[in-house]
C-alpha cells in the first residue's frame, strides 16, 4: 500500500490560489443570484477543514495572535473592496447616505460601545471609550 504524505505548505498554496481564483470567477458567478460572495468562502473554509488531510485545528482562542492578524487582513481587504466598488462622483448630495453613516451611525455605534464597557463591564467612562478587544491586552 502507498503511504500519501500531504505537506501543510503545499495544501495552503491550494487553498490560497483557490480563494484567488474565487475572487476573480465568483462574483461574475454570482452576481445574479441570491447567494453572498462571502458566504461562499464560509462554505469553503468548512469544507476544507471538516476534510480529514491533516489540518490543524481551528482554535481562535487559542491562536490569538494568528485570528487578529487575518481579521485585520479581511477587514483591510473588504474596506479596499468597497471602497473600489464606489462609482459615485464626489458630490455633496450623491455622497449624503455616507454623510450620514459617518456622522449619525457611527457616533451611535462608539456611545453604545461606551455605554456597554461602562455599565456592563464596570469600566471608567473615559476607559469605556478607548474599549480595547482583550485580546489586545498582553500580559507578560
Amino acid at each position: 500500500m502507498v503511504e500519501f504524505h500531504v505537506d501543510l505548505y503545499h495544501v495552503g498554496l491550494v487553498i490560497v490560489s483557490i480563494a484567488i481564483l474565487g475572487a476573480v470567477v465568483l462574483p461574475k458567478m454570482v452576481s445574479d443570484k441570491p447567494l453572498s460572495f462571502p458566504l461562499l468562502y464560509i462554505g469553503f473554509g468548512a469544507l476544507v477543514f471538516s476534510i480529514p488531510i491533516g489540518l490543524p485545528p481551528i482554535d481562535p482562542v487559542g491562536n490569538a495572535e494568528l485570528t487578529e492578524r487575518l481579521t485585520e487582513l479581511v477587514v483591510i481587504i473588504a474596506l479596499m473592496g468597497a471602497g473600489l466598488k464606489l462609482d459615485r462622483p464626489f458630490d455633496w448630495r450623491a455622497w449624503a447616505s455616507t454623510w450620514r453613516l459617518l456622522g449619525i451611525t457611527m457616533v451611535i455605534t462608539i456611545a453604545m460601545t461606551m455605554v456597554i464597557g461602562w455599565w456592563v463591564l464596570g469600566m471608567l467612562p473615559a476607559l469605556a471609550i478607548l474599549f480595547v478587544p482583550s485580546s489586545r491586552r498582553r500580559t507578560r
